[in-house]
């Protein structure tokens, strides 16, 4: 069943009998909303933005019982978000919890902070490192703060700790706007010098408030070919340039944005272009995948599109939110009979980045259903 063994073999069959069997594949923790960045992109702490949100922390006994919760009901995989990590009370044992309870550790984070931090980090299987910048003029306009010499310490740093235990691996993540767009190939060279494993280049997703950070329509001809030549040399360090490049190149691009009214889950984004077509598609993150809010909430499907509050794991446990939520039930069979994205709470779905999984798991249950009969 291709990528699907296991656990995942009891998700699949939870969907089939209308009801989980397991805990999710993956969790997904706000654990703060706080963070000493103000990164230029930044839904909540650009300078260009103008509401900003009271700090909130999940109490710290509430998260190590969430955590052990995963553990005994088949979490494979807990994800730390913040805002930034680093700035959660107690962040350090956490970091050694999750792995000694067999679960795999991922993380978020700036790193753009002293060297005492990697003590812990280092115990994450994998961190995704928020890196938008290639000199350190330009870390101080698009992160804010003169740290730049830093990352890139710690970078080398986590490598070193990379070839004696084997991990973490390290994703850089670097946002492409108006202020970096050029610098993509000179990031490219940037991330082989330090010998990270990936690098995830993303779209600027703008807010109304944002707008201004977008690609400049005029450079875009001369873009799309520099683009396009980077995108056709081989590289050294895993990359999707070769994605970003199609995305770009699309007809439409630049032209087809549509704005969605402010939610608490984000904040009137901007699009470029709808990566889901229009006709219904099964969704199955509600089954594989959890999201919790430094509001201790259960959002489903994800974080992405937030249309239901299952629980609190400040009032209930995890474990019973997922297996017996009558709210979450409700919308695992919505999202199943097909997410339609002309009904307004699934608009964002057009928007989808789990395409390509949800169309995985309809192709693996449809041929288990063949073979049934």
């Amino acid at each position: 069943m291709g990528d699907f063994s296991g656990k995942d073999l009891l998700r699949l069959k939870g969907v089939v009998q209308g009801k989980p069997l397991v805990g999710p594949r993956t969790v997904n923790v706000h654990v703060t909303n706080a963070c000493d960045r103000t990164c230029s992109f930044c839904w909540y702490f650009s300078p260009l933005v103008s509401w900003h949100s009271r700090r909130i922390d999940i109490p710290y006994d509430v998260l190590v019982t969430f955590i052990h919760d995963c553990a005994s009901m088949g979490v494979e995989e807990i994800n730390l978000e913040g805002g930034e990590i680093t700035c959660y009370p107690g962040i350090a044992d956490v970091f050694k919890l999750v792995p000694r309870l067999g679960m795999r550790l991922s993380a978020y984070t700036h790193l753009g902070y002293g060297r005492e931090h990697l003590k812990y980090l280092c115990h994450a299987h994998r961190l995704n490192v928020n890196l938008s910048a290639v000199t350190a003029g330009q870390y101080v306009s698009i992160h804010g703060g003169d740290k730049f010499g830093e990352v890139l310490d710690n970078l080398r740093a986590l490598g070193v700790i990379r070839k004696n235990r084997g991990k973490p691996n390290v994703t850089l993540t670097y946002v492409i706007h108006k202020l970096n767009y050029k610098n993509v190939g000179d990031f490219l060279d940037l991330a082989e010098d330090l010998g990270v494993n990936r690098v995830n280049f993303k779209l600027f997703e703008a807010t109304v408030e944002m707008k201004e950070l977008l690609f400049a329509p005029a450079a875009m001809a001369s873009w799309r070919k520099i683009l396009a030549k980077l995108a056709a040399v081989p590289r050294h360090v895993d990359n999707n340039l070769v994605q970003i490049n199609a995305a770009v190149a699309r007809e439409g691009f630049l032209r087809d944005l549509r704005s969605m009214r402010p939610t608490e889950w984000n904040n009137d984004r901007l699009f470029y272009t709808s990566a889901v077509p229009a006709a219904k598609m099964p969704c199955y993150a509600g089954w594989f995948y959890a999201f919790v809010d430094e509001k201790c909430r259960v959002i489903a499907p994800c974080d992405n599109v937030g249309v239901c509050v299952a629980g609190n794991i400040a009032k209930h446990s995890f474990k019973d939110i997922w297996l017996h939520s009558k709210r979450l039930q409700k919308i695992r069979q919505d999202a199943l009979d097909g997410i339609d994205i002309t009904q307004d709470r699934w608009r964002e779905c057009r928007y989808c980045g789990s395409t390509v999984f949800n169309q995985s798991v309809g192709r693996v249950l449809r041929r288990a259903g063949r073979q049934e009969s």
